[in-house]
């Protein structure tokens, strides 16, 4: 091909040197001649292959001897061609299937090449008849290579429109593969998001499922204390309503409600009717955890975990809470998990805490405090910076002290449990916020708010609310 291309090309640059004398015009015309003819094959050099290939034996020679005609006609075609479809081998390729599109885009194709080699063909007749033949038919308004040019971009037209539908077509086709291949993606994350919780909930000694869920039962929960204290308070005739609002609008409570740092709240509850089972402040915990659990507006940027403590028939031990709640807040950030990066000391701890409980004769809460705060600042500082975890506690006054541990104090077991929620809210790294509700009667934490403090200034607060209104005060 190249042999003859510059045969044919120094054919017509010997032709065009008859017409014009000097040998500075002949070389400017050849240079003129090789640099526009390469430009157009190049530019259209994936058809030109293609005609070549399966236009034989007329496809090279059509091609070569087209390489030297450079009238306006002709280039018009070839860069017409050029525009209209850029990189039809590239569409062979693509469209290699056997659907109906598919067949009828072959069928195109073939087509296309078929008319293009017509007209390499007609125009090598065209240029190769006597200079009187053609100047004659030059002269005519509508000519055969005229048809054929126009047949040429009317094949490759046909080509382009039916390259669109297929596009369409086999878009279609890959979202449906991607829709399904993301669809496999997420069970098998699921899958995976499951084994790990699984693990978890062994390492912990958790339950996520148990029988007995009455620590988690919040609505039934909310129904048993609303019915509790639903008549009026005899002191002040205030309604139940009434008496939530007052508590709602304190000061101190709205100050730890809105305060950007982390910090615990314990509200201590004194009922009018001291023989009463429930607290009475215990329907503002309850209400804020029903709220940020329904509320899609607050999801987003908060987290909420909760424990209903006293309620179940096994006692409620202050690391079986924290275990508890450091699993559910792994189950609502399990995406976190699938870094295995980022968990690789989550599991080592984990792990190290089971082996811990597996010798509970030998295991001291001083090893029991350590290993389980460290795995759940762990688990909080998986959250996204911006988020605020909500850690609501109703009844701290039912907690009790782990097996083996000294039962001296009855309320050994709130105080660790309280000291832990301090200890997160002071060394998290995301905001964490701890509201704690506990029975006055039952347990007078104002005599040891001093014994929980920690080592920040305002971390712990604790608030006293009267049921009978006569006076609210804190920080005793």
């Amino acid at each position: 091909f190249e042999s003859f291309w510059k045969t044919t090309q120094g054919a017509r640059a010997q032709y065009d040197a008859k017409r014009e004398s000097g040998m500075g015009r002949v070389g400017k015309d050849i240079t003129n001649l090789a640099a526009s003819a390469n430009d157009i094959l190049q530019n259209i050099s994936p058809i030109l292959d293609l005609v070549k290939d399966f236009g034989a034996p007329y496809g090279g020679m059509a091609i070569g001897t087209i390489c030297f005609v450079m009238e306006e006609q002709i280039t018009t075609t070839f860069s017409n061609i050029k525009d209209r479809l850029p990189g039809i081998k590239v569409y062979q390729r693509i469209y290699a299937d056997d659907h109906e599109l598919d067949r009828e885009l072959q069928t195109k194709i073939v087509e296309a090449y078929n008319s293009f080699t017509g007209f390499c063909m007609e125009a090598f007749e065209f240029y190769t008849r006597g200079g009187l033949r053609r100047w004659s038919q030059s002269l005519q308004s509508d000519t055969y290579l005229d048809e054929r040019s126009a047949l040429v971009q009317k094949s490759i037209v046909d080509v382009r429109l039916l390259c669109e539908d297929l596009l369409n077509k086999n878009v279609d086709i890959v979202k449906n593969e991607l829709r399904d291949v993301k669809a496999i993606n997420i069970d098998l994350q699921e899958n995976t998001d499951k084994i790990n919780l699984e693990k978890i909930s062994e390492f912990l000694g958790v339950i996520p499922f148990p029988e007995d869920n009455r620590h988690i039962d919040l609505s039934r929960h909310q129904g048993n204390v609303a019915a509790e204290f639903s008549r009026k308070n005899h002191y002040s005739g205030a309604n139940v309503e009434k008496r939530m609002q007052a508590v709602e609008n304190d000061a101190i409570y709205q100050e730890w409600l809105v305060c950007s740092q982390s910090r615990v709240l314990v509200m201590s509850g004194a009922n009018d009717n001291l023989g009463a089972h429930h607290c009475w402040v215990s329907p503002v915990a309850l209400n804020m955890v029903a709220r940020l659990r329904s509320d899609k507006g607050l999801a987003d940027l908060n987290i909420c975990v909760f424990y209903l403590l006293g309620l179940r028939d096994e006692e409620d031990t202050w690391d079986h809470v924290i275990s508890f709640l450091i699993y559910r807040l792994l189950e609502l950030n399990k995406r976190a998990l699938r870094n295995e990066e980022q968990c690789r000391q989550l599991w080592a701890d984990l792990q190290s805490y089971a082996e811990l409980r597996a010798d509970s004769a030998k295991t001291k809460p001083k090893d029991v405090t350590e290993k389980l705060e460290r795995i759940a600042l762990r688990a909080l500082s998986m959250f996204d910076a911006g988020k605020t975890i909500w850690i609501i506690l109703d009844r701290v006054d039912r907690c009790h002290v782990m097996p083996g541990q000294s039962r001296k104090t009855n309320r050994k077991g709130g105080r660790s449990l309280l000291r832990m929620m301090v200890h997160l809210a002071e060394k998290s790294s995301v905001t964490v916020k701890v509201l704690a509700v506990v029975n006055r009667a039952d347990w007078h934490i104002e005599d040891q708010a001093d014994e929980l403090d920690g080592n920040i200034a305002g971390s712990m607060v604790v608030r006293t609310y009267r049921q009978n209104g006569e006076r609210l005060f804190g920080d005793l």
